[in-house]
């Protein structure tokens, strides 16, 4: 919690003079970085937010943002579950455009629950990112990435996180393979090992998520959202409990 502390110092001043609304243009530009979505499920429902911002003008620092929230709609008191925070600083190097290929140097990334006491989760980690995508005949673009991260400065309430987040990270992404039901639209798989060798797929996270418009709503701007998730760490609050949730909603 020290570094976001002092994170948060030195964009305050930056987060100022970027203040901005409806009526006057953001000096900062938000850029897409992770999906938004707002899903149902049982026993919680998610919803994501996330955004990445250009630091310098023309340059590759960004600076990006993503916070899940695990609501629980269907309790009596709607409780919030538990509330991942995740600040992300990094430098990316282009290597192709045309084909979205990059690397990225993460020089912060922190994620926690914001609590403290015994329910505290958090855990730091430098990172490398590698993306890449190719063309599948005419339609078809497949964007890959796989980053690989050293974790710092654990929490002492969540010591052994990366035996249930692992050392990476794999995802990819298919455009377009649902053509006869959506219009556009876009299938996910992210992985994630775990377990003592921190190395061992079946012992980490799987993610799937179709994301797409229908034909008959294709001018609306939300898509409709499905995803399924299996494994470890999923909420941090209880990382170590093995979840099955299918969730379906909307994403922007």
């Amino acid at each position: 919690m020290k570094i976001l502390r002092t994170l948060m110092m030195v964009l305050l001043p930056v987060m100022a003079y970027a203040y901005s609304n409806e009526f006057n243009p953001p000096h900062w530009p938000g850029e897409g970085y992770n999906s938004n979505y707002f899903i149902l499920g049982v026993p919680d429902s998610k919803l994501q937010i996330s955004t990445k911002f250009r630091a310098i003008k023309e340059g590759g620092l960004f600076v990006a943002y993503t916070q899940q929230m695990y609501w629980g709609l269907w309790e009596d008191s709607h409780p919030m579950y538990d509330v991942n925070y995740n600040p992300d600083m990094f430098f990316r190097i282009v290597v192709d455009n045309s084909r979205s290929a990059w690397l990225d140097v993460g020089l912060l990334d922190h994620e926690s629950n914001g609590l403290q006491g015994e329910d505290s989760r958090s855990w730091n980690k430098l990172y490398l990112r590698y993306t890449d995508g190719v063309f599948i005949g005419q339609e078809n673009e497949l964007h890959w990435s796989f980053k690989v991260w050293y974790p710092y400065g654990p929490d002492p309430t969540s010591p052994d996180l990366q035996r249930y987040r692992g050392t990476f990270e794999m995802q990819v992404t298919i455009n377009n393979i649902a053509k006869g039901l959506f219009d556009r639209n876009d299938l996910t798989i992210r992985v994630y090992p775990g377990g003592p060798s921190s190395v061992d797929l079946l012992k980490g996270g799987q993610e799937i998520t179709l994301r797409g418009n229908l034909f008959f709503m294709k001018d609306m701007l939300p898509v409709v959202v499905l995803q399924f998730f299996h494994g470890y760490g999923e909420r941090l609050i209880d990382y170590k409990t093995e979840r099955t949730v299918f969730r379906a909603g909307i994403g922007f």
